[in-house]
């Protein structure tokens, strides 16, 4: 792909495809178009938590796009990254921040808002604090 390509592609291609509509064949892989090889994929979980597949090929970094799935990129700030899309750092950065999303999620969920806001400023409060340990000691001893 030439440098910069990225960012003068559109920001739609006109018309909607409903989000909910997956390709059929978005299950599994393919060739590269201009005959390269097996096209890597990459998962895209968007904000409605509907995940689809895009794939590139690994030689010409050509993307293939199923029906719909611009509309769903193009919409949003994954558009000027698509490169990360394939970076196993940015893949497993990606990951991790979901499931602390979730976990945040499902804490709030567990304990309630005003107790978990609780803990979350005694966790800033304590993170850089010179006797966190103490505080840590003094939380496990009083809550076995």
């Amino acid at each position: 792909m030439r440098e910069g390509a990225l960012s003068s592609l559109p920001e739609s291609l006109g018309g909607t495809v409903d989000p909910a509509t997956r390709a059929p064949n978005d299950g599994r892989t393919g060739l590269c178009p201009d005959g390269h090889g097996i096209l890597l994929r990459a998962r895209i979980d968007d904000d409605e938590g509907a995940a689809f597949y895009l794939e590139r090929c690994s030689a010409c970094r050509g993307v293939w796009f199923d029906p719909g799935e611009w509309s769903r990129i193009a919409s949003s700030e994954l558009r000027t990254k698509l490169d990360a899309l394939w970076d196993p750092a940015a893949r497993r950065a990606a990951l991790t921040a979901r499931n602390e999303a979730r976990l945040a999620e499902d804490l709030r969920a567990r304990l309630g808002d005003a107790l978990h806001d609780r803990l979350v400023d005694l966790v800033r409060a304590l993170e850089s604090h010179p006797d966190r340990a103490m505080a840590l000691a003094y939380l496990d001893e009083h809550l076995r």
